[in-house]
């Protein structure tokens, strides 16, 4: 709860600060003209709320993109030292997003008014937050489980009484091996989408399973947590792909 105040609070501020100069030039407008302001004052207000609520969405959006990618190097060393090795400690992240490269060359090819209206184009994954429908960039969202023998997905529905969600993967599950895994490398969303958050997905290419390409990443309420937990789940994921064991060839 508290990280969804403190995300809200920040939206806020950034709304007054960016309608604040409007307010002021309306509260002289009226100091001036009464009760009869000039018809200008109604065409600069309609301007300035579209340009105004496109610069709320850039400026909010730069500022969770930089929650999102922001880890201090005392983060990056723990990450390294707890999970950097062969034989790391068992990882469990409650939330996880899954997604993948085609899902979001998908979402890029949506039409602007599912985009932007929430008009949704069939079964495509989509979150109702306070009547606004918006699509979304992951297409299942679970639990992951992770050791040194092995990985594990398993879809379940969000439980978020503050969202509600529509055509999400709730029944994939994958299961893979250390030898499963071909490479594990991070992911930049801007490569496919210019979806305006960018989630710091992990790419994830195997050899068996439900999915032989993916994307994942944490998908905690917490943008810093986000962060903390990708970031342990990649140095783990690297481990455990690297702890596949050598085919023995006779002599």
């Amino acid at each position: 709860m508290g990280s969804r105040v403190a995300a809200a609070a920040k939206c806020l501020l950034v709304m007054v600060l960016v309608f604040s100069p409007y307010w002021a030039l309306v509260a002289f407008v009226i100091s001036r003209y009464g009760s009869h302001p000039p018809r200008w004052l109604g065409v600069v207000g309609l301007m300035y709320m579209i340009g105004g609520l496109w610069l709320c969405v850039v400026i909010t959006s730069k500022i969770f993109n930089k929650q999102l990618a922001q880890l201090s190097s005392e983060l990056i060393a723990r990450s390294q030292e707890a999970y950097g090795r062969p034989d790391f400690p068992g990882l469990s992240i409650q939330v996880a997003y899954v997604s993948s490269v085609t899902h979001l060359k998908r979402f890029e090819s949506l039409p602007w008014f599912t985009k932007y209206l929430g008009i949704a184009p069939g079964d495509f994954p989509m979150v109702n937050v306070s009547g606004r429908s918006n699509p979304i960039v992951y297409f299942s969202s679970g639990q992951i489980t992770l050791s040194p023998e092995a990985f594990k997905f398993a879809a379940c529905p969000p439980s978020d009484p503050w969202k509600s969600y529509s055509n999400l993967n709730v029944s994939l599950t994958l299961d893979l091996k250390p030898d499963q895994i071909l490479s594990v490398a991070r992911f930049d969303m801007r490569d496919v989408t210019s979806a305006s958050v960018r989630l710091p997905f992990i790419g994830v290419q195997t050899s068996a399973g439900e999915l032989r390409d993916f994307l994942v990443c944490s998908g905690s309420d917490d943008l810093n947590e986000i962060a903390r937990q990708t970031e342990d789940l990649y140095v783990a994921l690297r481990s455990f792909a690297a702890s596949k064991k050598p085919v023995e060839t006779l002599h």
